[in-house]
């Protein structure tokens, strides 16, 4: 999926242990109903699938990983959606 996506792909790490994913969870949720056309989502629950969280040398959580035609463009890691990430994906 990731290499063929012409729209921003958001990769959500998450585990269901962590509060910060919990929180965030809703909000990434929100954010895909809102721009369908200039994003999509994936979330990646971390307790059940160790081999994507190796492959993406993730560490901690939540990590939201943004990737465009197969390439990753942009990673956060914690809790925090800034402005310049919200403008990432009204921009496409």
């Amino acid at each position: 999926m990731l290499r063929h996506e012409d729209r921003l792909v958001l990769v959500e790490f998450w585990t269901p242990g962590c509060e910060p994913c919990r929180e965030l969870r809703p909000r990434i949720a929100a954010l895909a109903r809102e721009h369908p056309h200039t994003c999509a989502v994936v979330a990646v629950d971390a307790t059940r699938q160790p081999a994507a969280v190796q492959r993406h040398r993730v560490a901690e959580y939540p990590t939201l990983v943004f990737f465009k035609l197969g390439r990753e463009v942009h990673r956060l890691r914690g809790g925090a959606l800034p402005a310049s990430t919200l403008r990432l994906l009204s921009d496409g």
